[in-house]
């Protein structure tokens, strides 16, 4: 149990790092970089949040 709260931490950890790098390279990387970035965002986010729901349903 801890250690899957340690993994949604760490998955709404690089989701912010990820969303820094895509705004930070928005205008410098070429479209499929940032095609990529914005699909791992997504990505991320939905294991975090999938994560959750399930931690938060357990008994």
């Amino acid at each position: 149990m801890r250690l899957t709260r340690w993994l949604i931490q760490a998955n709404w950890l690089w989701t912010f790092i990820s969303l820094g790098l895509w705004l930070a390279h928005l205008h410098t990387a070429t479209g499929l970089g940032v095609v990529f970035l914005l699909l791992l965002v997504i990505v991320v986010v939905g294991l975090a949040y999938l994560e959750g729901q399930q931690l938060s349903r357990e008994p």
